[in-house]
C-alpha cells in the first residue's frame, strides 16, 4: 500500500500525534501529486486541493500482527470453543442482584 503512495505522492512530513495516555505517534502526511481530471476525483474526497491522507506505520503494523494472530490456526480452534451464550449468565446474576449497571473495584 504504501508504495503505491509513495510513487504518485509526495510526502508533506510527519506530525506527532499525542494521545491522552501520554504515547506519542508519528503520522505521516502524503498528498496525491496531480488529482485534476481523475475521473475518480469526486468519490475519492470532497476536497479542493489535491487528496490528502495520514499513515501511522506503527498503528498499521501492530493492526497486521494482530489480524494474523487472530486467524491463526490456534485462535480459529479457541474460538470454535468459547462457550455460545456467556451472556446469559452475567444478566441472571445481573437480574437477581437488581444490578442497573455492574460495578468494578480495583
Amino acid at each position: 500500500m504504501y508504495a503505491l503512495w509513495d510513487n504518485t505522492c509526495k510526502r508533506l512530513g510527519v506530525r506527532k500525534r499525542k494521545g491522552e495516555s501520554g504515547y506519542v505517534s508519528h503520522i505521516f502526511i502524503y498528498e496525491a501529486k496531480n488529482c485534476s481530471g481523475c475521473p475518480f476525483g469526486c468519490l475519492c474526497h470532497k476536497a479542493k486541493e489535491s487528496r490528502r491522507i495520514e499513515i501511522n506505520p506503527n498503528l498499521n503494523r501492530h493492526k497486521q500482527k494482530a489480524r494474523e494472530l487472530l486467524t491463526s490456526e490456534e485462535a480459529i480452534f479457541h474460538r470454535k470453543h468459547r462457550p455460545i451464550e456467556p451472556e446469559a449468565v452475567f444478566g441472571q446474576s445481573k437480574a437477581n442482584k437488581q444490578y442497573n449497571r455492574f460495578r468494578h473495584f480495583g
